[in-house]
């Protein structure tokens, strides 16, 4: 399998919310990949 590799990038002091739900969505597709039978987003409040 062949893998991606993505440079980090810096975060500023504060992450707009869109960036931050791409993120998120991106981790999550990221572990049904790689076998997860689920994941999920949980909200901090």
């Amino acid at each position: 399998m062949a893998e991606e590799r993505k440079i980090a990038r810096s975060f500023p002091g504060e992450v707009d919310e869109e960036t931050l739900t791409a993120d998120l969505e991106r981790y999550r597709q990221l572990a049904l990949e790689l076998g997860a039978t689920d994941a999920k987003v949980i909200p901090a409040e």
